[in-house]
């Protein structure tokens, strides 16, 4: 915001006095004032307090492309030699407001204070993400050249989010040390408390709208220094291209991170390494399969192999294996490639057609026995699979329940059954089973270890049992 900036000053000495009285008010654009009153010295020693306001968009221009919103109080003294060093500021920020484009940051309410002393600042800042949960900054921050900091970030209930991909929530702190001005370092560990990447049905949520190659004629010095504030043009400030932080952050997922869509409801853990730049993410890590499942046709098929991988970008690459035997036949459906468009293959062993493999996994028959009928829920399966299908109405119930997993399962004699299961701690894991006669069972899972598993269920004709798992990929 631009606008004249107006000192008003008074400044009076009295006769045999050693000194001279000041009373100075400053105001400017984005509410700016600034009152002064004290004592300078004949020897120039200073005695001064000092109280004022300015709205945080006045700074804008020095952070570009972050943005601050919000009001800013400051009190505060000099006291000694004219000096910076002997400046003592206390700054508080009440409901602002931080916007980071370039990295999809953005927070508000942000409440905090600093505590600066000549050119070194203490601060503490909390405020909550847009997107969902809460983060904090404490620390220390030098205002000498390149701004060297040593700061730790919290994260809590932290949602980072990639519409129609995935949605992850994410808690833990990390380290911002260096010169914030020239590319300090974010470290840490994170912990993954709950992912969902969702495997999109319909082309369009694969297409995305973005225009490759756009070229802009014309533009205008207004135009372009707003699209190089927001990270989207290429372009220096000051002189010199910004350098944005450094990443070293590793996030832990023991579990409950969920690939879904498609007929696919699966659970993983692993791990996932950032680096690169605040402004260049680079991904690396992969999920290891823990559970999961395949619904074809009303067929249900145990995952017995699977992974997502990210290598240099967030789009996920998933290989997904579910197999199953028939007549002697052992046959597989696979789900590989990037998460928003992966390809299908069906495999047998002994080797046999891919129609005849899909026939064998949905009807447990050949093809050429296939009625009229089956046929044709046979290019249903087809449709679900590569995404030409609606999500089912399983899925949409799960959401709005409230629930990790859901599911209806028919067994040999045509009974029916319905399973609910929800994770009620970071480790413990229960599902409640109810089928057409009435009878349910209750199942409890504690991971002891990432390989190591307690497992207790009981029903309700009063059987009971508990054992103790112990799973490994190799």
């Amino acid at each position: 915001m631009s606008g004249a900036v107006v000192l008003n000053a008074d400044v009076a000495r009295q006769v045999g006095d050693d000194g001279y009285e000041v009373q100075a008010d400053l105001t400017g654009p984005s509410a700016l004032a600034l009152r002064t009153r004290g004592r300078i010295g004949d020897d120039l020693a200073l005695a001064l307090v000092l109280q004022g306001q300015l709205q945080g968009a006045l700074i804008n221009p020095l952070i570009e492309p972050s943005n601050v919103q919000g009001l800013i109080r400051l009190t505060g003294a000099v006291e000694g030699p004219p000096s910076i060093e002997v400046l003592r500021l206390s700054v508080a920020l009440e409901d602002g407001r931080f916007l980071q484009p370039n990295a999809a940051i953005a927070f508000e309410g942000i409440n905090g204070e600093a505590q600066i002393n000549g050119l070194d600042a203490q601060v503490n800042l909390s405020g909550l993400s847009r997107q969902g949960g809460r983060g904090t900054i404490a620390g220390a921050i030098s205002l000498r050249g390149d701004q060297q900091a040593d700061l730790t970030v919290s994260v809590e209930d932290f949602t980072v989010r990639q519409p129609s991909l995935f949605d992850a929530l994410v808690s833990g702190s990390v380290s911002v040390v260096g010169p914030l001005s020239n590319g300090a370092l974010v470290r840490g560990d994170v912990l993954v408390e709950e992912a969902e990447i969702r495997i999109p049905n319909s082309p369009l949520a694969r297409a995305g709208f973005g225009l490759q190659g756009l070229r802009h004629i014309g533009e205008s010095a207004a135009s372009r220094q707003t699209r190089t504030a927001a990270g989207i043009a290429s372009g220096t400030r000051n002189g010199r291209a910004p350098i944005p932080l450094r990443l070293d952050l590793t996030m832990r997922a023991p579990g409950r991170v969920f690939v879904r869509g498609r007929g696919l409801d699966a659970e993983m853990g692993g791990t996932l390494r950032l680096g690169g730049t605040l402004s260049d993410v680079v991904p690396s890590g992969s999920f290891g399969l823990i559970r999961g499942r395949l619904d074809l046709l009303g067929n249900r098929f145990n995952l017995t192999d699977g992974s997502a991988s990210m290598i240099g970008d967030f789009m996920p690459i998933v290989s997904l294996v579910a197999t199953t035997e028939s007549d002697g036949v052992t046959t597989s459906v696979m789900l590989s490639g990037p998460a928003n468009e992966p390809e299908i293959s069906f495999n047998s062993v002994p080797e046999l057609p891919q129609d005849e493999v899909l026939a064998r996994l949905v009807f447990r028959r050949s093809l050429t026995t296939l009625s009229p009928f089956q046929a044709a829920q046979l290019a249903l399966s087809v449709a679900t699979l590569t995404g030409r299908a609606e999500n089912s109405i399983l899925d949409r119930t799960r959401q709005a329940m409230g629930l990790d997993d859901l599911d209806f399962t028919v067994d040999d004699e045509g009974n029916t059954a319905v399973r609910a299961g929800r994770y009620i701690g970071e480790q413990v894991y229960t599902d409640l089973s109810v089928d057409s006669t009435g009878r349910s069972e209750v199942t409890i899972n504690l991971d002891l270890t990432p390989n190591v598993t307690l497992r207790g269920r009981v029903d309700t004709d009063g059987r009971s049992g508990v054992g103790i798992f112990f799973e490994r990929d190799y």
